[in-house]
């Protein structure tokens, strides 16, 4: 997994801050823009970013939702760079801006997770789907 940030500073941004940041590619890129960012209330950690391709790679003015762990910070250019190829945006889920996916559906996730390569973080396996059994649970956790 990339690391968030490029430099030490700053650790904690706002996510307004991050807003209507630039999105670019690890070739450098201009993909488009953070539309939005989604937060899991069930964990508390950043799940996806939304970005506008508005008419880059022939996508139109659609939107996508990204992985969180697919992106890093990079604070001097104020800029989000996107950790996977340019040509996997081209097949990714999209959306309207009128007609957003359910962001809570379980299902959606792992699709969208499945397609960057990421696996779903509510596999039992993954740590994040570790951690929301521990607190389904009540932090109690099962012996086998």
């Amino acid at each position: 997994m990339p690391a968030l940030l490029d430099s030490a500073k700053p650790a904690v941004v706002s996510a307004s801050t991050l807003a209507g940041y630039r999105v670019r590619s690890s070739e450098n890129h201009d993909l488009g823009t953070v539309e939005e960012i989604m937060i899991d209330a069930r964990t508390g950690r950043l799940a996806f970013a939304v970005l506008c391709f508005g008419g880059t790679l022939g996508l139109g003015d659609k939107l996508f939702a990204i992985p969180w762990n697919l992106l890093r910070l990079n604070t001097e250019e104020r800029a989000l760079v996107l950790g996977c190829d340019c040509a996997r945006l081209q097949g990714a889920p999209a959306f309207d801006q009128d007609d957003w996916p359910d962001f809570g559906d379980e299902s959606w996730e792992r699709r969208i997770h499945d397609y960057y390569g990421r696996g779903s973080p509510l596999d039992p396996g993954s740590s994040k789907g570790r951690e929301l059994a521990r607190s389904q649970s009540g932090g109690v956790q099962s012996r086998r």
